[in-house]
């Protein structure tokens, strides 16, 4: 849900922030699930992680909104990053690649907000979203 009006004269947006359950990254629907301990990488914890293999992405729950937007466009971007065979450039897990995706989705999650946009929510992923009823 979108709302919009005026406060003085700065136009104010409102955006009902929603995670999805599910994403499509290049053909692979991956399964997105809040989960209460944190999912551990290469033996740390972090707040989010995505497994290729089961096509699944596990956020940290019990986090700020924008935190956990931003964590799922970091592990969108590592999804991309696979999907494209990019795992060199951005797909490791190591201090320099965590930077740079962290970097990436900060921006994205910083642009998305900043122009109003939200994540496409929709019963089956790589279909347009139902229209909202006003």
């Amino acid at each position: 849900m979108i709302r919009q009006g005026r406060f003085d004269s700065w136009e104010v947006v409102v955006i009902e922030r929603v995670i999805p359950n599910k994403v499509k990254i290049g053909g692979v629907f991956y399964e997105i699930a809040k989960v209460d301990s944190p999912p551990i990488v290469d033996g740390r914890a972090c707040t989010g992680a995505i497994d290729y293999e089961n096509a699944k992405i596990e956020l940290l729950a019990n986090r700020d909104d924008g935190q956990t937007e931003q964590t799922l466009w970091h592990e969108i971007l590592h999804g991309i990053a696979y999907d494209r065979k990019l795992q060199r450039f951005f797909g490791g897990c190591d201090e320099d690649h965590e930077a740079i995706l962290d970097a990436l989705a900060s921006g994205l999650h910083a642009f998305m907000v900043d122009n109003g946009l939200k994540f496409p929510v929709s019963e089956t992923p790589g279909q347009e979203p139902k229209e909202e009823s006003q």
